[in-house]
This record gives C-alpha cells, sequence and structure tokens, in this order.
C-alpha cells in the first residue's frame, strides 16, 4: 500500500501513533535527513499532547485539536517529500471550511475520521479544493476563520440542540419542549465547555457574510439543524440541515458522500444526492437522511 494512503486510514481508525511509527520508518528507507527531522518534532509534538491529557493538563477537545494537527502535517510531509512540485495555489474560491465542536462535557464524536475521510475525497477528485479547518471553535474563532477564509462552502460538525430526544450514539445534547423554537448550534467558551449558539444568531451571521462574498453552500452536520438551515437558505444557495438527532456513523457517511460527488462533479446538488444515497445504502434510516433548503 503507497505510503499515503496507509498513513491516511491509520489516522482514520484512530491510530495516530501507528501512522507516526509508519511515516518514521519510510522516512528512514532513504528519505532526507530534513524529512526525518520533521517527522521526529511531530512524534515529540504527539507524545507531549497524549501526556498531557492523561493527566489532565488539557481538555480531551484541546487534545483533539492538536492531534489533528499533527495529522495535518504528517499527511503535508508525505506530499512535500513524495512529489517533485509543490501542488498549484488553489482558488479561494474553492476553499472549504471545516468547523468542529466537541466541548468535554458533550459526548465524544468522530470528527477525525470525518475530517480525515473528506480530505481524501477532495484529494481525489477531478476538481481543486482547498480544505481548512478550526477546532473547538467558539463565538470568536467562528467569525474569525470565516473572514480570513472567506470560503465557498462552510461544513459545522458538532453536536446540535433542539426540540426533540436525543441519543446516546447521536450528535445532539439535549432538547426543549415540543413547538418550541430550541434549535442551534454547540461551540465552545473559553474554557472549553459547551456553549449554546441560537438559529436566530446564525441567521443574522450569514446574512451580514452573504453580503461581503458568495458563501455557495453551508452544511450542519449535526442534530435537529433543519430550522437553521430553511432560515440561513435567504442567503445562502445551498444549506444543508439534519431533521432530527443523527447518528454519528450516519454523519460520517453523509460527509464522505457529500465530499465525494462536490470533488468529482463540483455540483452541490448532485453531491447532496450522493451522500443522501450514501446514508441509505449504508443502511441508516429515513430519521438521518438530512434535507437541502435552496435559495428562492
Amino acid at each position: 500500500m503507497e505510503i499515503k494512503a496507509k498513513v491516511s486510514q491509520l489516522i482514520e481508525q484512530g491510530k495516530l501513533g501507528q501512522a507516526i511509527e509508519a511515516c518514521h520508518r519510510w522516512a528512514n528507507e532513504g528519505q532526507s535527513t530534513e524529512a526525518r527531522n520533521q517527522l521526529s518534532l511531530l512524534k515529540s509534538k504527539y507524545n507531549q499532547v497524549k501526556l498531557q491529557e492523561n493527566v489532565g493538563l488539557i481538555t480531551y477537545s484541546d487534545a483533539m485539536r492538536e492531534q489533528l494537527s499533527v495529522a495535518n502535517a504528517l499527511l503535508e510531509l508525505l506530499d512535500q517529500h513524495g512529489q517533485k512540485e509543490a501542488p498549484a495555489s488553489l482558488p479561494t474560491s474553492n476553499t472549504i471550511l471545516f468547523l468542529a465542536s466537541n466541548p468535554s462535557s458533550t459526548a465524544r464524536l468522530q470528527l477525525e475520521k470525518e475530517f480525515v475521510r473528506i480530505s481524501r475525497n477532495l484529494q481525489e477528485g477531478s476538481h481543486l479544493f482547498q480544505l481548512v479547518s478550526e477546532w473547538a471553535v467558539t463565538t470568536d474563532a467562528l467569525q474569525m476563520a470565516i473572514l480570513k477564509h472567506k470560503p465557498r462552502v462552510i461544513h459545522f460538525s458538532g453536536h446540535g440542540i433542539g426540540g426533540g430526544p436525543g441519543r446516546k450514539d447521536g450528535r445532539a445534547v439535549g432538547f426543549g419542549p415540543e413547538g418550541e423554537s430550541t434549535q442551534g448550534i454547540i461551540l465552545q467558551d473559553k474554557e472549553g465547555h459547551g456553549k449554546k449558539v441560537s438559529g436566530r444568531a446564525l441567521e443574522h451571521l450569514f446574512s451580514v457574510f452573504s453580503k461581503r462574498f458568495e458563501i455557495e453552500a453551508v452544511v450542519f452536520n449535526a442534530c435537529y439543524s433543519e430550522e437553521q438551515a430553511r432560515a440561513i437558505s435567504q442567503y445562502v444557495p445551498y444549506v444543508v440541515g439534519m431533521k432530527q438527532s443523527i447518528k454519528d456513523e450516519a454523519a460520517i457517511e453523509f460527509s464522505y458522500g457529500f465530499y465525494l460527488g462536490l470533488a468529482m462533479e463540483n455540483d452541490v446538488g448532485l453531491a447532496f444526492e450522493l451522500a443522501r444515497n450514501k446514508i441509505l445504502l449504508e443502511g441508516f434510516g429515513e430519521e438521518d437522511v438530512p434535507v437541502l433548503f435552496t435559495r428562492s
């Protein structure tokens, strides 16, 4: 198996330590001193993060963010030393912004796995996209990231909240009285705890940004996000939301199908249909199928 494919697979499986060791073996088989030194630094950073997490010096969310940074650096290193020419710079309009939030007080999600699967599909597609990420997102980081990258697609992965029951294997953290407008997403405060951002606040945010630059699509890969998706579709051509609580694995399969379609055909509508098909093909129920709203 090609080294990058092997390392990507290990990262997707949550085996970052093994991925680093595989890279070390690869580097020792004839790679430059520079590559070996870079790998040593990444291994040291990974070991330090694991130690700090184990003794409680950093939160799980912070550890996830740091480990994802190491994983991205590994893949970039393999790209850098595995090809003679660096890839051409991608246009800003083809930027996908991946926003992740999994506060320490909420159920753990496989956000790293989701990110890696998205990244692999984009790399293998026939259309060029630049994938950037922001982890442990706060309200400040949310606005800063959008202003900085001016993305074509914004993808939020994390927990949502809404008027209905959650489930243990899903991306919901709670629920409100039936019929009450309680929908929103969960970001993080400065201490790493969950902070609810209401659907109304998100609607206003996108009404502001839509006047500054074109955002083609917003994906809320979080439970109970249908209401806010509908509202935001006034300002964004395509918005995806989840009708109710969605299983974590179903959310990951949705991302896989969506970005496969986007990378291969560069068509948001088709990407959504492929993502919907992927969920059903994997045996998940209609309750796990998202909805797509389009700007009229």
